[in-house]
């Protein structure tokens, strides 16, 4: 049925030829389709070694009565999320407002023009509990189109504007100074969320913190050389210590493939022993670089050595299953044999016929059990199987090396053969660091000549350069070349500041600084968005500004900086990039303050601060009435008073000299624009009084926000 997605490169899309749904692959055509026979649009994204997906695949898109509901009512589309990590963002912001959370298969319905009126991730074929079966969904949505249609499209303008403003927020400013402090603070911050028995942050599901290690381990080890004391000597122990046992946790854990090499995606427990068995080449890139990182930062031998045996693994992992004509594919599946894990999990009788007389201590030091460690996800009841981890390191290298052969006449888990650029960057890097140069050159090469004298593209498969580059592939790329340089010298820096000026020319918005995701030439969907925070992967902005000042573009590098630095200020735990980004600056430069380029031209006094009247006259019972006015320039709006993000400041009004009160007017999006009243009530005393108002806020165009101002006014009150 699926005959559109023949030509299609993505093994997450060319995996559904077969389904009887009429998928479509995203484009004009889709849409155009859906315009033309007046359905609504069912989006279902995910990639390819994404367990819950083959689950709904399997479930219902492969099911003959889901699929005829789909192909009467609805056009449906598939997408590769990493081929369009674009359209996903978009549409995921959605399900996170809808739901409150996100993940994968991501599964949203939308009009034809691309509006969402409900999103959600994985769907049951049949209800369960609360959670409605995907069928009954498609009855009642294919209903709602046809019978409540204004209602449905008024849903979609009100989530598509919420959506939009969402996407199009503004960084916020930096209120205590770009200073040594700033990052000091981040310290504490780190703390707060960190599991002191298990190492990294929060609790089920836990997923290694890639950026977080990385700024821990850097901050341990430049800090101390830049002005210091007691306290902030302190502040670097404390940096290493999480880092460090968070990394000793990972490799004795069972998210580690102790016999195969490379690290799983994330693990269902918070202990990292039970994991989705998915493997990412983006993981495994990022965790080899903070293993150098690590095993140069630790002074306990025994550290050193489980870090670089850790390291070694994943170098034999991807060279053993990713490594394809000089290139690194992107996953290996958590499936094989219709079941999650099977290929990875052991029995006691299968630990026993392979080690022999050595089973028993190689079970008692990798907690092998009869009943099995590996508990079924949904019930929690032991399965039989388990899963390796260990309590503390040892040399199981012969023990490790005949389960893996063992192993090799199992099915493997199949790869997502696709090659994206983005996450060779994070290879590239990795490799480079861990000291395996001559295969960071092979790759860097590969990815290079792929690009030529055009742009790069995002990814290659079977030899086939496809795809829009984004900013993350241009960002990772330039900081493994810098990695490389470093390792190697020659002329990799020189080649990283061609791809950095490249960078800026394609994403780079000229009037703020900061970066767009996408380039120019990109479709537009609902919002040009520009990256913000670290999430699995580095913030590919923070990413960008650390490129540019690596390869010597600092006056680049600061522009871009100063254009998203608020975060770091308001959210420094998904502000790790950033926040890395100021230490090597400031490091190199030998300051505890930088001097940012003002990237946006703001005059304050354009906005004017008013009371009316200057001299209030109290009533018989007390209380004098006046009125403040903010007159606002058009494009600037300020926010409400109880704005719904935390990071965003506050408009407030305070009284000082007598006893106050202001109101505010209702907003409904949050913020204020134009001219602005706010009625303040005064209680008057038996004499005369000098009273002062002072209001506060912060201008922001619909591109930036910009630092917060408050303004002052004087006045008197009279009484009756």
């Amino acid at each position: 049925m699926a005959d559109r997605l023949s030509n299609e490169t993505s093994p997450y899309l060319l995996q559904h030829l077969d389904s009887p749904v009429d998928w479509q692959h995203w484009g004009a055509a889709a849409f155009e389709k859906a315009a033309a026979e007046d359905k609504p649009v069912f989006l279902s994204a995910g990639y390819s070694t994404c367990h819950w997906c083959h689950v709904m695949a399997h479930e219902s898109f492969d099911d003959q009565a889901v699929a005829e509901a789909l192909n009467k009512d609805f056009i449906s589309i598939k997408l590769d999320r990493e081929e369009r990590p674009d359209v996903d963002e978009i549409y995921m912001t959605a399900v996170q407002i809808a739901t409150g959370q996100g993940g994968w298969p991501m599964s949203v319905f939308m009009t034809p023009d691309k509006k969402p009126f409900f999103a959600g991730t994985y769907f049951p074929k049949d209800s369960r509990g609360q959670m409605p079966g995907f069928l009954t969904l498609l009855g009642g949505l294919a209903a709602s189109w046809k019978e409540r249609r204004t209602e449905i499209e008024e849903t979609a303008g009100q989530f598509s504007d919420a959506l939009t403003k969402a996407l199009n927020q503004g960084a916020p400013a930096v209120e205590s100074g770009v200073t040594i402090d700033l990052l000091d603070a981040a310290i504490p911050s780190h703390h707060e969320g960190f599991d002191y028995e298990h190492g990294g942050f929060g609790g089920a599901p836990k997923f290694p913190p890639h950026p977080g290690l990385h700024f821990l381990l850097r901050y341990a080890g430049l800090r101390p050389q830049m002005p210091t004391d007691l306290a902030t000597e302190e502040l670097a122990n404390q940096a290493s210590w999480m880092a460090l046992l968070t990394l000793e946790k990972l490799c004795l854990g069972g998210i580690h493939d102790h016999v195969g090499g490379g690290f799983h995606r994330y693990t269902v427990d918070d202990r990292w022993h039970l994991p989705h068995f998915e493997k990412m080449l983006s993981d495994n890139g990022q965790l080899l670089s903070v293993l150098a990182d690590a095993a140069r930062l630790s002074e306990d031998e025994e550290l050193r050595k489980l870090f670089r045996s850790a390291g070694e693994g994943i170098v034999r992992w991807a060279n053993d299953n990713l490594l394809h004509d000089g290139l690194y594919q992107t996953a290996m599946d958590a499936d094989s044999e219709g079941e999650e894990g099977v290929y990875y999990v052991w029995s006691a009788n299968d630990i026993a016929e392979v080690l022999g007389d050595k089973a028993e201590a190689f079970s008692t030091a990798f907690s092998i059990h009869p009943e099995g460690n590996f508990l079924e996800e949904a019930t929690g009841e032991a399965t039989g199987q388990n899963v390796l981890h260990l309590q503390e390191a040892g040399d199981w290298s012969a023990e490790l090396e005949a389960l893996h052969a063992a192993r090799s006449h199992r099915e493997k888990p199949g790869t997502d053969t696709k090659a994206i650029c983005a996450y060779n960057g994070l290879m590239i890097g990795g490799l480079a660091r861990f000291g395996e140069v001559e295969l960071a050159a092979q790759c860097a090469a590969k990815w290079l000549d792929a690009k030529g004298a055009g742009p790069l593209p995002r990814q290659i498969t079977a030899g086939r350069a496809s795809g829009p580059a984004f900013l993350d592939d241009y960002a990772y790329l330039a900081e493994g070349l810098c990695d490389l340089a470093e390792a190697q010298g020659g002329d990799w820096l020189a080649k990283a500041r061609d791809i950095c000026s490249e960078m800026v020319t394609r994403f780079q918005d000229p009037e703020t600084g900061a970066f767009f995701f996408a380039a120019d030439e990109t479709e537009v969907v609902l919002a040009r968005t520009k990256p913000s925070l670290d999430q699995a992967t580095p913030n590919a902005a923070g990413s960008a500004v650390r490129a540019l000042w690596r390869c010597g573009m600092k006056e680049e590098a600061k522009k871009a900086f100063g254009a998203i630095l608020g975060w770091a200020e308001r959210i420094p735990t998904a502000s790790q990039t950033l926040l890395e980004c100021l230490l090597l600056m400031l490091h190199e430069e030998k300051v505890t303050e930088l001097e940012l380029p003002s990237n946006l031209a703001f005059d304050a006094d354009q906005i004017s601060v008013t009371l009316s009247p200057r001299e209030i006259a109290a009533d018989d019972e007390g209380w004098g009435h006046g009125l403040v006015t903010i007159d606002l320039p058009d494009g600037i709006h300020i926010n409400s008073n109880s704005p719904s993000a935390a990071w965003l400041t506050p408009t407030t009004l305070s009284v000082a000299g007598v006893l106050g009160e202001a109101g505010f007017p209702d907003s409904d999006e949050d913020i204020f624009d134009g001219s602005v009243s706010l009625p303040v009530r005064l209680r008057a005393r038996d004499k005369s009084t000098e009273f002062a108002l002072t209001v506060s806020f912060q201008p922001c165009s619909d591109k930036a926000c910009f630092a917060p101002i408050s303004r002052e006014i004087t006045g008197m009150i009279h009484p009756a």
